[in-house]
């Protein structure tokens, strides 16, 4: 982790412990602004680095569009369980999403990229 990242997360930390845990509104309304607008018209607008900057009243801080990292959100939505559980969570669907979507072709992938040379 870089250290422009704890300089960056630290307020974001310190408000959620003096203002109280937002929840998982902010992590699930992340997840729906993901999907087409065609599936989901009332998706939120807003970014989710903003809806935690200001919910928190750290706001001033950042432009109009604030960069805000996976683990400050789920520390603002659950604390440090969140930054546990969470991100692990999310990695290991999408990995095996990723999986899915190979059908099959994963080991092919793996063949022709990490093959090693022949020897003679």
């Amino acid at each position: 982790m870089r250290f422009s990242s704890i300089q960056q997360i630290d307020p974001i930390i310190a408000a959620a412990d003096m203002r109280g845990m937002m929840g998982g509104k902010i992590i699930i309304d992340g997840f729906r602004s993901q999907f087409p607008k065609l599936l989901d018209p009332n998706k939120p607008k807003e970014i989710q680095g903003f809806t935690v900057v200001r919910s928190l009243g750290v706001a001033n801080r950042g432009g109009a569009y604030p960069t805000v990292q996976l683990a400050a959100i789920v520390y603002a939505a659950y604390g440090m369980a969140g930054v546990v559980y969470i991100p692990f969570a999310v990695f290991s669907h999408l990995f095996a999403v990723a999986k899915k979507a190979l059908l099959g072709y994963s080991r092919a992938f793996a063949h022709i990229r990490f093959r090693a040379p022949a020897s003679r």
